[in-house]
């Protein structure tokens, strides 16, 4: 079963992987943790990032950052986990909404984006790291979405969910809780549902990949890698 810590340890493990985080930054990250968070319940959209005045950090739960279609469909152009910020970097583009996948709870997070280059808490040391977190993840989707099989973008997407949830504590060695749909996964690889659903089979039938109730998948990890092309950053500092 994979694991379920409290935010604290996510956004603990989540800086640490950037770099160690000292006595003095772990209880900054502490304090920050226990702030008031806004709640939004499955399905529910969330304000624009223009709309807060300050970055906020996802403390439960998945949302996704999605192109609305005229004709009723959507692409999901970035999927946020617990850890990621919304709202850090450049504005993105008109069209785009934000909507928890999951049931979601978000905090503030102003330090991340105002605290000097110098600062003693952690987190502006770790802005640009987590800035070319997400150029490199929208690259990659880049790829997969234009030079993929769709065998190839399903088996990308598992081993990109389940190297950045392993980064943060929320993932096994081989298995982590996908909290996504097929029509979600769907959306977000520009794959029909029915198409989805023939990918993961043959993913199973291989033995690629294989499910428990709950949602909880579990992975040939190294085959689904390769299956998928996926190369993590080795550092991102």
């Amino acid at each position: 079963m994979p694991p379920s810590p409290d935010f604290t340890t996510i956004l603990n493990a989540r800086l640490n992987a950037i770099a160690k985080l000292d006595p003095g930054e772990a209880q900054h990250i502490a304090r920050l943790a226990s702030r008031s968070r806004e709640r939004y319940e499955p399905n529910a959209m969330l304000p624009a990032a223009s709309a807060w005045r300050s970055p906020h950090v996802i403390a439960t739960g998945w949302v996704g950052l999605a192109h609305q279609m005229k004709d009723g469909g959507q692409q999901i152009v970035q999927l946020l986990l617990p850890g990621d910020v919304v709202g850090l970097g450049p504005q993105p583009m008109p069209g785009l909404v934000a909507f928890a996948l999951t049931s979601v709870a978000t905090l503030p997070l102003p330090e991340i984006h105002n605290a000097p280059a110098d600062d003693r808490t952690g987190l502006a040391a770790r802005r640009d790291a987590f800035l070319a977190e997400q150029c490199f993840l929208h690259l990659n989707h880049i790829v997969r979405l234009g030079r993929s099989s769709a065998y190839c973008r399903v088996a990308n997407l598992l081993a990109e969910l389940h190297w950045r949830l392993a980064q943060r504590g929320l993932a096994t060695s081989s298995s982590f809780v996908l909290a996504l749909t097929q029509e979600h996964i769907g959306d977000t690889l520009g794959l029909s549902y029915v198409h989805v659903n023939r990918t993961l089979q043959q993913l199973r039938r291989e033995k690629l990949i294989w499910h428990e109730p709950g949602r909880i998948v579990h992975l040939n990890t190294q085959d689904v890698i390769a299956a998928g092309g996926f190369t993590p950053p080795v550092q991102l500092r």
